[in-house]
């Protein structure tokens, strides 16, 4: 069952990069009705979702018997140090970061993330403010409060984005507000 993942996995790799490459060469696009993103504009906010899932090894899913847990006590130690990373609080409420999460902006005001992102998304891109919250399990998500393209805001639909310490990870620049 293990190598059936693997090609799963495999799999979703190539449409990862697929998409990554439509969304690269489409995000400058202008849409057909105002008020409205592109198709590359919406790919470029959910792709970081398909690449943690895909990069994301979880020991304890169903396709891993204790045989395997005895065997392979790496992989457990990484998924243990992960859920620690995820439970550190960042002692932030909003996080602001662009679609391809090199930048990460921290505060505490919601009106400078709003400021931050209708700014940055001006220059170039789609640009989310994220709601940092601690969930049931300790660690801290992120959920979609809102986004802006090209300076214009749009609602975001409440839903969990990422770990943030997948995020914090991820940014080649963090800024606090």
């Amino acid at each position: 069952m293990i190598y059936e993942m693997d090609a799963k996995v495999e799999s979703l790799r190539k449409i990862y990069e697929f998409l990554e490459a439509y969304v690269e060469y489409h995000i400058d696009e202008k849409p057909v009705e105002d008020g409205f993103v592109t198709d590359a504009q919406m790919l470029a906010m959910e792709l970081p979702v398909l690449k943690s899932l895909i990069e994301e090894q979880r020991p304890e899913n169903a396709y891993i018997d204790e045989a395997l847990k005895d065997s392979d006590p790496e992989k457990w130690a990484y998924s243990i140090q992960r859920h620690a990373r995820e439970c550190v609080n960042p002692n932030y409420n909003y996080c602001v970061c662009d679609y391809q999460l090199t930048e990460l902006y921290l505060t505490d005001d919601y009106g400078a993330a709003l400021q931050k992102a209708k700014a940055k998304s001006r220059d170039y891109g789609v640009w989310r403010v994220l709601d940092i919250r601690q969930i049931r399990d300790g660690s801290y998500m992120t959920f979609v409060n809102s986004f802006y393209t090209e300076g214009e805001y749009y609602d975001g639909d409440k839903r969990s984005f990422l770990h943030f310490d997948y995020i914090a990870q991820a940014a080649g620049k963090i800024v606090k507000l």
